[in-house]
């Protein structure tokens, strides 16, 4: 696999870093990923969450990145 696009960033702008969160919170987040200079074709959408400290983080349902969706980018006209 090779990465097309990467957002990096820590929840709410940078004010709620994992260390912060308590167990068996859920924290919700919009976060947008810059694809102008990703060229058109399929691609799939992962997650993943970092800890401060550790790295990233496992995730329920295994491995360290949770799929969310794939998405498509069309042609230009």
């Amino acid at each position: 696999e090779q990465l097309a696009a990467q957002a990096d960033v820590m929840p709410y702008g940078w004010t709620y870093p994992t260390s912060w969160w308590e167990v068996g919170e859920v924290v919700s987040d919009e976060i947008t990923l810059p694809l102008t200079d990703v060229p058109s074709g399929n691609y799939r959408l992962y997650i993943g969450v970092y800890s401060d400290d550790r790295g990233r983080l496992p995730v329920s349902v295994g491995g360290d990145r949770y799929e969310l969706d794939e998405i498509t980018i069309p042609k230009e006209p």
